[in-house]
């Protein structure tokens, strides 16, 4: 998703257009695992509005071949080191199957 000052992009149409890439990936491509890092990832492919502790680290399905997995944005891996242990225990519900 593109985001700045200059790009006159509401809510819906960047919901719309993260949809719409990951749409296309999934048509070329059979990937395993969908990794959405931070809330606002997550509740654009999902199309939910749940708080990022009721998404973070569950495995949901997003067709049978395919997974899909909520941790923190890497901003936050970045400013808050401590939860890059949260998001490698979040890796390892996805790593085993």
């Amino acid at each position: 998703t593109l985001a700045g000052a200059s790009i006159d992009q509401g809510w819906d149409q960047a919901v719309s257009a993260v949809q719409y890439k990951l749409s296309k990936i999934l048509q070329g491509y059979s990937p395993k695992l969908v990794l959405m890092l931070g809330e606002s990832s997550a509740q654009m492919l999902m199309n939910v509005e749940d708080d990022f502790d009721a998404m973070r680290g569950i495995v949901f399905s997003l067709r049978a071949d395919t997974k899909a997995l909520t941790s923190y944005s890497l901003t936050q891996m970045l400013n808050v080191p401590g939860c890059k242990r949260d998001v490698w225990q979040d890796l390892q519900k996805v790593m085993d199957k």
